[in-house]
């Protein structure tokens, strides 16, 4: 292999790091913005129901579905 096409190769992966890089930043911003957005909701819902219970339970055989 020449080395002209080792320099293409480098410059190539190079240029793919970086745009992964910054993507995986942008997406953890996203996510941290997202993070903060849920928490004000639940600030602003635990702030309408003063024992920060729900307004309307689910029914009983619905409560923990995961578990």
């Amino acid at each position: 292999m020449p080395a002209q096409n080792l320099v293409y190769l480098f410059a190539a992966y190079t240029i793919i790091w970086i745009v992964l890089f910054g993507y995986i930043v942008f997406l953890s911003q996203q996510v941290g913005d997202l993070r903060n957005q849920l928490e004000v909701l639940r600030r602003g819902r635990s702030a309408l129901t003063p024992t920060g219970a729900h307004a309307n339970p689910p029914p009983e055989g619905e409560r923990n579905p995961g578990r």
